[in-house]
């Protein structure tokens, strides 16, 4: 699945582009990321905010100032209760800011 934008939420597309998770999710900033306009072919410099990929089955997600895990159903399978979250890896992955890592259970 990829994530996707709609106003100031993120959610998730399937392959064929269909909202599979309603946008719902905030997300962290990345402040000065450049990325490139489809329609100017420009470099613009942006503050913005986003959700993570998905990787062995959860993605983090930011529920107002908390980090937590939904499943590919966009169910909550990790509470939101973290400063900070990343991608899982080889079924652990760090959360907070005091080198925490947790399995896929929490």
């Amino acid at each position: 699945m990829a994530r996707v934008k709609i106003g100031n939420k993120w959610g998730y597309i399937n392959k064929t582009g269909k909202l599979v998770i309603p946008a719902e999710f905030d997300g962290y900033p990345v402040d000065g990321a450049i990325y490139f306009s489809l329609s100017f072919m420009d470099k613009h410099h942006r503050s913005f905010r986003y959700s993570g990929n998905f990787s062995q089955g959860l993605a983090p997600v930011q529920v107002g100032n908390k980090w937590g895990y939904i499943d590919k159903r966009g169910r909550m399978v990790i509470s939101p209760q973290f400063a900070c979250a990343d991608d899982f890896s080889e079924g652990l992955v760090a959360v907070g800011n005091q080198g925490m890592y947790i399995n896929q259970k929490g």
